[in-house]
């Protein structure tokens, strides 16, 4: 029975795509211990080099949480003029300055979706 060259490159695909999901992802390692109020969290974000920032989903305060790379808590701060309605994601621009997702929207029914931005 011949093979079609088809079959082989679907073949080869297939283990490149299994190979190298098991090389980039299939080691890992728990490198940290998050604080117990840290229990919801829809959002983690480098700062810079040694510093992760994170929120909680919807339910919580509008806080974002300033952590080391062992998990540890190092400061908080709360973002004054902000509900969390249902943050969802955040990021920095590598300027200190940061921007909070409140885009939740399971239902889809929300309007008032926004982003929020924190000069550094």
């Amino acid at each position: 029975m011949l093979l079609s060259n088809n079959y082989f490159r679907f073949l080869a695909f297939l283990f490149v795509i299994f190979y190298t999901d098991t090389m980039a992802f299939g080691q890992k390692k728990k490198i940290a211990k998050l604080p117990d109020h840290l229990k919801e969290i829809s959002g983690l974000t480098f700062l810079n080099d040694t510093v992760l920032i994170a929120h909680n989903d919807s339910g919580n305060d509008a806080i974002l949480y300033f952590l080391n790379l062992k998990g540890k808590q190092i400061h908080s701060i709360r973002v004054e003029n902000a509900t969390n309605k249902d943050l969802e994601d955040i990021t920095s621009d590598g300027k200190g300055t940061i921007y909070i997702g409140d885009i939740g929207n399971n239902k889809n029914d929300r309007t008032d979706l926004c982003i929020y931005k924190i000069n550094g």
